[in-house]
């Protein structure tokens, strides 16, 4: 029981206390109010602690910033249709948390509401939500089921990092946006992106390790750096045709406005109207060969980073630029054929004009791959 004179309830002030079963507090006190086994603020109706046999109110509008944190006694809660709002890290680290339904009141979910609950196996997002936060089910290993709500238009960073067992979700036609890391790491074995979505940041999808099919919507317009690095199963990527940014050809995807290939897979072949491959454009992915078409005049940093089932390359005769890493950790990398194999130097800068002559053999393929991806698998490859 907590004295009148006590004002302010840290967060996590009982974190770990996993049989915890019960907050009392003076009916005297002049600012909180125990009921349903938890502290609540008189003035606001905000539940503030609570433990593992806590039961919200049906009066609460709120439930505050850590409420539950580290409650690893709690197996279940039920959130009442009068909470619409639920604070950041509300209940984080409550690792015995099975199942949450989130009703359709609420319309803020804080950042980490519910990260590193191990236990969590379905989410149910309530339809007002309109924007699911920055590591909101970080960690939830053993979530299998997650529902997003149709008004969300943005997924914050890191939101769903670490959900390995999360085979499939279906993202709303309102989502905008997709941030950073998203969904790296989980166990998605195809997405959907909708024709509403028009930005996807940086390794959003990074090492999805499961994910084989990705369908592009036609309102996509921004893509970020490494966004599916390190899918090594991707091996279909198709994009809307009324895309007025990008299109897919062959398992590519190519930014029309340059013909830059931007992101490829284990089966895709680079069509001869290809210019540029982006940075990262292969990065991680399972393809064992590839040929480079004349086409392609530069080849960006580290685009065939981590392909460790990569064996055989060719570089067309228009490749005149190489980036540092190209081909870093291309560990079964034994064969790699220059069409023009004469002019090359190597740099440590990229906008120096000369550089130190490297030599390309036209019989000893596996010496130009060892050229690539060990001696000179940092620097600068350019061709006069």
């Amino acid at each position: 029981m907590i004295a009148n004179t006590v004002r302010a309830l840290n967060t996590g002030m009982f974190y770990n206390c996993k049989n915890l079963i019960k907050l009392l507090a003076n009916d005297s006190h002049p600012s909180i109010k125990s009921s349903g086994g938890g502290y609540i603020f008189k003035d606001t109706n905000e539940f503030v602690l609570g433990c593992k046999s806590a039961i919200i109110p049906n009066y609460i509008t709120s439930i505050r910033i850590g409420a539950f944190y580290g409650c690893t006694g709690l197996t279940s809660i039920s959130n009442p249709s009068s909470v619409t709002s639920i604070g950041n890290k509300a209940f984080r680290d409550c690792t015995n948390l099975t199942s949450v339904i989130i009703p359709d009141s609420v319309k803020t979910l804080g950042e980490r509401a519910f990260a590193n609950n191990i236990n969590l196996i379905s989410v149910e997002v309530g339809q007002s939500i309109t924007s699911i936060g920055p590591y909101t089910f970080y960690g939830c290993s053993n979530l299998t089921s997650a529902e997003v709500g149709r008004d969300v238009t943005s997924i914050g960073e890191y939101a769903f990092r670490g959900t390995s067992k999360l085979k499939n979700i279906t993202l709303p036609n309102g989502l905008i946006s997709i941030d950073q890391c998203a969904f790296a790491s989980s166990g998605i074995t195809e997405i959907d992106i909708p024709d509403s979505v028009t930005t996807i940041n940086q390794q959003a999808f990074y090492n999805c390790t499961s994910l084989t099919k990705v369908n592009i919507g036609k309102g996509f317009k921004t893509y970020g750096i490494g966004v599916f690095a390190n899918c090594k199963n991707l091996s279909s990527i198709v994009v809307n045709k009324d895309n007025a940014t990008f299109k897919s050809e062959n398992n590519c995807l190519i930014k029309k406005a340059n013909n830059s290939l931007v992101l490829g897979c284990k089966t895709s072949i680079i069509p001869s109207s290809v210019t540029t491959i982006a940075d990262y454009a292969f990065y991680g992915n399972g393809l064992t060969s590839l040929s480079i078409p004349d086409s392609v005049t530069g080849i960006g940093k580290e685009v065939f980073r981590e392909c460790s089932e990569l064996a055989s390359i060719s570089i067309g005769s228009g490749v005149k630029k190489i980036g540092p890493n190209a081909f870093k950790n291309c560990s079964k990398l034994t064969s790699v054929t220059f069409s023009n194999p004469t002019g090359w130097t190597v740099t440590t800068s990229s906008t120096a004009t000369t550089g130190d002559a490297v030599t390309i053999s036209t019989t000893d393929l596996s010496a130009n791959a060892t050229l690539l991806k060990t001696t000179h698998v940092s620097k600068y490859w350019n061709r006069a």
